[in-house]
């Protein structure tokens, strides 16, 4: 076992092989190529936040909303923490322009369902009966 003191670089380095060109011999040492650990993380989270974004924009630009799936992610705020817009309310829809969510089942969480309806970006404004949110799709 060697003891000697061998200083190690701080962040990890990666070194992968890179192709040989044809025609060198096989006695030659492969090329090597160094990739900071910290650095494709770092893109990796970037890359995160890009897809994120464009994500959200899709959300509030494109208007594909056919069925009433479109809004099962839309999270609503609540004392309890958050809930998705389908564990507060059933979606239904009459038309394909315009949708219900019965809120019998947690009459308590209306005020905020519709909240959360409107800021969506979705372009959507609900009305409320009783315990019946109603609005027609744009």
């Amino acid at each position: 076992m060697n003891t000697s003191n061998t200083a190690y670089p701080a962040m990890p380095v990666h070194q992968f092989a890179t192709k040989k060109a044809k025609g060198k011999g096989k006695g030659q040492p492969q090329a090597r190529v160094n990739m900071n650990t910290a650095l494709v993380e770092e893109v990796d989270e970037e890359m995160k936040s890009v897809m994120e974004a464009l994500k959200d924009n899709f959300n509030k630009t494109l208007n594909v909303r056919t069925a009433p799936g479109s809004l099962d992610h839309i999270p609503v705020v609540i004392a309890d923490g958050k809930l998705a817009l389908n564990y507060t309310g059933q979606i239904s829809m009459k038309s394909p322009q315009l949708i219900f969510v019965n809120m019998t089942r947690f009459p308590e969480c209306t005020s905020a369902t519709i909240k959360a309806i409107r800021q969506s970006g979705m372009n959507l404004n609900p009305e409320v009966e009783g315990t019946l949110i109603q609005g027609p799709y744009s």
